[in-house]
């Protein structure tokens, strides 16, 4: 939490329940990596079956579960937290490599008027 009261940091993960109230309000930017459900359950599977420490294939039907429960739960929560908390904050959804990869070699290529990369 006191990294947050720093001039600068960059926060990963959302715990919007937790923490938007202490980040959003300082927040200048909040970048959401929007990726297709599909693409999300791949790579989870594909972590599990690589031998990833951190992505046991135990908890395989637990990550799918999630992922597949996201935009119907998750999404709409971490949104209500957002308008709450920061609601002027400008977000720039990446749905893509692309974009994502401009974003990072050049973050003045988001435009607050235009939230999708």
């Amino acid at each position: 939490m006191e990294r947050h009261a720093a001039d600068a940091w960059i926060s990963d993960g959302n715990f919007a329940a937790a923490t938007f109230d202490i980040r959003l309000p300082r927040a200048d930017l909040i970048v959401w990596l929007d990726r297709p459900r599909w693409l999300c359950r791949w790579r989870a599977i594909r972590r599990a079956l690589g031998g990833d420490a951190h992505h046991r294939l135990q908890d395989l039907g637990d990550v799918l579960g999630f992922i597949g429960g996201f935009d119907r739960i998750n999404r709409p929560r971490i949104e209500a937290e957002r308008l709450k908390h920061g609601p002027a904050v400008p977000v720039a959804r990446l749905e893509t490599e692309r974009a994502t990869a401009a974003f990072l070699a050049d973050p003045g290529v988001f435009s607050p008027a235009s939230s999708v990369l």
